[in-house]
């Protein structure tokens, strides 16, 4: 119920604009739903939520940790070493995270290789990166041996299949040897070897087979 403010009158009805005694308009405040009121609480709510992330991202993408990571998969070394000499050397929580990330970095790249998902020229590219910084140097050694290592045997593996294709049995078996039991090709390398290696020895037990049978017969014969 609303009360005209000129004449005192009672005005029924929300939805009357003019006093019915006095003719003098009534203002009216329209009160906002709960549901409206709910609505903006939940909108206000989400948007300062989502300013929050955006605020605590920026500041995480600048913290020196992240911007040496972020140079290392760039492949950007100097800018890598540049972070890691001005603002991590000599603290100790910080170096560890960084030999942990570049453990990682190395963990996957020789994973990433090996499952294909990455060529040989990608690899060496990302592990030279990772040798200029000079951090964890046994491990980075050791992954670069194993890329190059399994990167041989692929292409002992192609090697071998192109001589057995061309009849060379030899040259083709030699590479075959070479295949190391990390490579997906391993399994097919021993099969091709054992097959190329079994079917020639077989002819040449045939022959020497023939060879004794022939030279008994002629004995036989110059006996009589």
């Amino acid at each position: 119920m609303k009360t005209c403010k000129k004449c005192g009158n009672e005005v029924l009805g929300d939805d009357i604009v003019f006093c019915s005694k006095c003719g003098t308009k009534i203002l009216t405040h329209k009160a906002t739903s709960p549901v409206k009121r709910k609505k903006f609480v939940i909108l206000s709510s989400v948007g300062m939520g989502v300013l929050i992330v955006i605020g605590v991202t920026l500041l995480l993408l600048n913290t020196p940790s992240a911007k040496f990571k972020n140079a290392v998969l760039a492949n950007q070394y100097s800018d890598a070493i540049t972070v890691y000499n001005q603002k991590i050397k000599g603290n100790s929580e910080k170096e560890k995270e960084a030999e942990s990330f570049i453990q990682e970095e190395l963990n996957t790249i020789n994973q990433d290789f090996k499952t294909n998902k990455i060529d040989y020229q990608k690899a060496t590219t990302a592990l030279d990166t990772i040798k200029k910084l000079e951090l964890l140097k046994a491990d980075v050694e050791a992954a670069v041996n194993n890329i190059n290592k399994l990167n041989d045997s692929r292409t002992s593996f192609k090697k071998g299949q192109e001589f057995i294709a061309n009849k060379n049995l030899k040259d083709g078996i030699s590479e075959l040897k070479k295949v190391v039991t990390d490579d997906e090709n391993y399994a097919k390398a021993q099969e091709l070897i054992s097959t190329n290696t079994l079917e020639p020895e077989f002819r040449k037990r045939i022959r020497m087979r023939r060879k004794i049978s022939m030279s008994g017969s002629l004995k036989v014969k110059k006996w009589r």
